[in-house]
């Protein structure tokens, strides 16, 4: 699959890794792959590919990043990542609207959410909401 329409060249062995560790992830044996590189080696690119797959086959696909020497807030490609968590808070929404939205159990959505409140120090949904409008992660409407 080429994401933008332009043809997707190499990075079959990185690929390889990222799809073994999405059917580890189908069947419920989740993990962690970090991607670390020289700028414009292809990083974005191939994990764009990869997540475009990802969602085909019904995988949630969350994004962050940090860049060295970048100022970011604690915990800051996670909370970009959990973004759109965040904004679902912000908006309101009930862990089971959260579920639905990102097509996982509401179980999860909890598990991730108490974690979340741990790391950015809310004490619950309010907390969470300023944290997000702070941070620019969700604009307040």
């Amino acid at each position: 699959m080429a994401v933008g329409g332009d043809a997707f060249v190499g990075r079959e062995l990185e690929l390889g890794v990222l799809r073994g560790r999405l059917e580890r992830a189908l069947v419920g044996a989740g993990s962690l792959v970090m991607v670390a590189g020289e700028a414009g080696i292809g990083k974005t690119r191939t994990l764009g590919e990869f997540a475009a797959a990802a969602r085909a086959r019904g995988a949630l696909t969350l994004w962050g990043s940090s860049f060295e020497g970048d100022w970011h807030p604690p915990y800051g490609p996670w909370v970009e990542a959990l973004g759109e968590v965040l904004r679902l808070i912000s908006a309101g929404r009930t862990t089971r609207q959260i579920a639905e939205t990102m097509t996982v159990s509401r179980a999860t959505v909890e598990r991730h959410i108490t974690s979340l409140y741990r790391k950015i120090g809310a004490r619950g949904r309010a907390d969470a909401t300023s944290y997000a409008l702070r941070q620019g992660v969700a604009d307040g409407g």
